[in-house]
């Protein structure tokens, strides 16, 4: 009997203590979950880890197609940044690497390039390079890349292309231990006084410094360029047009001051030599004959607001109880006929107070000027033409009205509005002819719009705005 109880209590101590260990087991895999001492009050540990995320399903966008990514968002720089070719062998003093991306329905491949250790010979006007040339593969893919000869030729003869045949000189002799300071980019412009084409090269230069920020130096952790190298960059203006209204954005990436190919007198060598995407690469320009549906670009929303931070434009004082409509005279072709009547006939449709009417000649004004009257605007109103690109600067959830010519089907400014988050209202105006010249194409040509048409489609852009941020208005 004894043996049997002294078996019996032993059995019992036996499983307690493995119960014991089971739940001890347990709760060092699955700790409670419930509130306990130093999770929801005290000094807790010295070291704070990084807050926990929101629950996954408030992460889910509604992203726009692959298609508007690859021309307007990220994935165009990242495009470039993953297709980047050398074109000199690893041996030479100098060396040379583009960068490709093809987006355009017809197959066009656009490149930049950049260089490294080159010397400026004032005597004959070129940059010259000491490169061993192999052909060019990518270094990702080690695919067959586009080779000098094959990069595109752009409008108004522009592109990296015509300055390796006019100014760039790869064959020459440069000694290994020569200095080597200073980023020099080099800029054909395709003019000067278009703000639209102005605006697209000044951005597409800015593009390819993005990349070149993007992309590591090859063996080193470092980008080839970063924000810092701004402060020892030059634009040199390799055309012969005048400076033009917006010359002064070129220093948005490059704060030495900005130079023509003339004026460089005298030898230097320069460690990178940039030879950037012309403004007709540029992906805005993509697509226009098409309506698109993309509803952001993060390539515009970037580039209008650096230039904004460069001229120092602030956000300007609203009054809440007022939509202001910026109508865009034109002084040389495509005028709206009776512009002033139409303009009379508006004014009279609405109280000053709750909506107001004005007409603006930019071409007279400074961009600083031309920015900040946009910035408080809520409706802009224009014949179609490069001053519509002033949709740029408007606050997003504006609202852009555009006049075009007769038949005529022009899609870029509808898809800037998209790309920028506002709404685009539009009507076609018959074209009249403005002389017996035979050039009275719509390019020439005035246009006109009834009193009724006219009245309608801008009353459909006001009210639109009605309750829109702090406008506050019923819509009847």
């Amino acid at each position: 009997m004894f043996n049997h109880s002294f078996l019996s209590l032993r059995r019992l101590i036996a499983g307690i203590s493995a119960l014991i260990v089971i739940l001890t087991t347990l709760r060092l895999l699955h700790p409670m979950r419930g509130p306990q001492p130093g999770l929801l009050g005290g000094s807790g540990s010295a070291l704070v880890p990084d807050p926990l995320g929101p629950p996954v399903d408030y992460l889910e966008k509604n992203p726009d197609p692959r298609s508007c990514t690859e021309r307007l968002g990220l994935a165009y720089l990242e495009g470039f940044r993953e297709n980047r070719a050398q074109y000199c062998s690893p041996a030479s003093p100098s060396q040379l690497m583009c960068f490709h991306s093809q987006t355009t329905p017809d197959g066009r491949v656009d490149s930049f390039c950049v260089g490294q250790n080159a010397v400026f010979s004032s005597s004959l006007g070129k940059f010259q390079f000491s490169c061993e040339r192999v052909e060019p593969r990518g270094v990702e893919s080690n695919q067959t890349a586009p080779t000098l000869e094959e990069f595109p030729s752009y409008m108004y003869k522009t592109g990296p292309r015509h300055i390796f045949d006019d100014l760039v000189n790869l064959d020459s002799q440069i000694a290994d231990n020569k200095a080597m300071e200073g980023i020099t980019i080099l800029v054909k412009r395709e003019g000067a006084d278009n703000i639209w084409h102005s605006l697209m090269e000044i951005m597409a230069t800015s593009m390819t410094l993005d990349v070149l920020q993007m992309t590591r130096s090859a063996g080193s952790l470092h980008p080839i360029i970063s924000t810092e190298d701004a402060l020892n960059t030059q634009v040199v203006i390799v055309d012969s047009h005048n400076n033009g209204p917006y010359f002064d954005l070129w220093r948005l990436f490059a704060k030495m001051p900005v130079t023509r190919l003339p004026d460089l007198s005298t030898d230097f060598n320069t460690s990178l030599v940039i030879i950037p995407l012309p403004g007709g690469s540029n992906p805005i320009w993509q697509g226009d004959w098409e309506p698109n549906i993309c509803q952001h670009s993060d390539l515009l929303r970037t580039f209008e607001r650096r230039v904004r931070q460069h001229f120092n434009i602030t956000e300007p004082i609203k009054l809440p109880d007022q939509v202001v409509v910026t109508f865009i005279k034109r002084e040389g072709t495509r005028k709206l006929i009776d512009q002033d009547a139409r303009i009379e006939a508006l004014r009279e449709q609405y109280h000053e107070d709750k909506v107001l009417i004005q007409v603006i000649d930019f071409a007279v004004l400074p961009l600083t000027q031309q920015i900040q009257i946009i910035r408080s605007t809520d409706v802009l109103v224009g014949v179609h033409g490069a001053g519509l690109t002033h949709g740029l600067w408007l606050r997003e959830g504006s609202a852009m009205v555009e006049i075009l010519p007769d038949s005529f089907e022009h899609k870029g400014f509808r898809n800037l509005a998209g790309a920028l988050g506002h709404n685009y209202f539009s009507t076609h105006a018959s074209t009249r002819k403005t002389s017996r010249r035979s050039d009275n194409t719509w390019q020439m040509s005035d246009v006109t719009l009834d009193e009724g048409r006219w009245l309608q489609l801008v009353d459909v852009a006001i009210r639109s705005m009605y309750n829109k941020g702090r406008h506050n208005f019923d819509i009847n």
